[in-house]
């Protein structure tokens, strides 16, 4: 994803699997474009501000990177459970 790209939110109550799947799958483009722009913000952070403000960008560039990645399995969750009926808990 570009930085120029639209990163409205996604749909905070979707109605249907279809529409889930669409809001996580922005939410995946939002935390990659996150991890992106972290990644850049790391020299010049440590540059300009110092090492301890690098760092703290280094940790937040790993969560959003962590959260990418379980975005992803939510995905696939979601995908594998299309099809077939989910009954909440309790």
């Amino acid at each position: 994803m570009r930085m120029d790209e639209d990163l409205s939110l996604p749909d905070a109550c979707p109605g249907s699997a279809r529409e889930l799947m669409a809001a996580i799958a922005d939410a995946a483009r939002m935390a990659c474009a996150l991890t992106d722009l972290l990644t850049t913000l790391r020299a010049p952070t440590r540059r300009l501000a110092g090492t301890g403000a690098a760092a703290s960008v280094e940790v937040a560039r790993r969560r959003s990177e962590e959260a990418l990645l379980e975005l992803e399995i939510a995905l696939g969750d979601v995908r594998a459970a299309c099809g077939r009926t989910i009954r909440p808990n309790g």
